[in-house]
């Protein structure tokens, strides 16, 4: 989005709209995880856009404004996965077509559909933190000031918690037979 005036909300939600609901909603799919999530994913990228324009924050910077709702997207999956872990005690995350799709719908990154459903089905055998911090330093591409203030954690709890997500994650794909290329 060019220079705009980031005081005038009808300016910075449309262009948030244009430009982040697709990447937006890929990333509610991977935190989610499971089956059947795209359309709880697009119910929390339109929640967070509404409550943006609803609280009318100051948002100083195209960044900033795409950080917030970067934020506000990890809050409402948090929120949902602590409302379908109490609907249904017990049930581990599923590697689901919504993954699946998820993985194609990004094309840029590079990663062999067939890699990429390896390396998320071994993602998803991580701590839920960890997962989280992971997709954001790796598919949101978000830095580590970012992923902390999405997470709301500190610097520090962002380094631990990637080097421990990756040292998991290579144990995962080398017990899979996965982990040497």
């Amino acid at each position: 989005m060019p220079d705009e005036s980031y005081t005038d909300r009808h300016i910075w939600l449309s262009g948030l709209y244009q430009e982040q609901w697709e990447p937006m909603v890929r990333l509610a799919v991977l935190l989610l995880g499971g089956p059947d999530v795209t359309a709880t994913a697009e119910e929390i990228v339109r929640d967070a856009l509404v409550t943006m324009y609803r609280r009318d924050p100051t948002l100083h910077s195209w960044p900033h404004a795409v950080g917030y709702l970067r934020a506000s997207v990890v809050n409402g999956v948090r929120a949902a996965v602590h409302r379908r872990d109490d609907s249904e005690p017990g049930q581990a995350a599923l590697l689901a077509d919504a993954d699946k799709d998820a993985l194609s719908g990004d094309a840029g990154s590079g990663v062999g559909a067939a890699r990429g459903i390896q390396v998320l089905t071994a993602l998803r055998t991580l701590p839920r933190r960890q997962q989280e911090v992971l997709i954001l330093r790796y598919y949101a591409q978000a830095s580590t000031p970012e992923i902390a203030e999405a997470l709301g954690i500190t610097y520090g709890a962002v380094r631990s918690r990637t080097e421990r997500g990756m040292a998991g994650l290579a144990a995962a794909l080398d017990d899979s037979g996965e982990g040497e290329r």
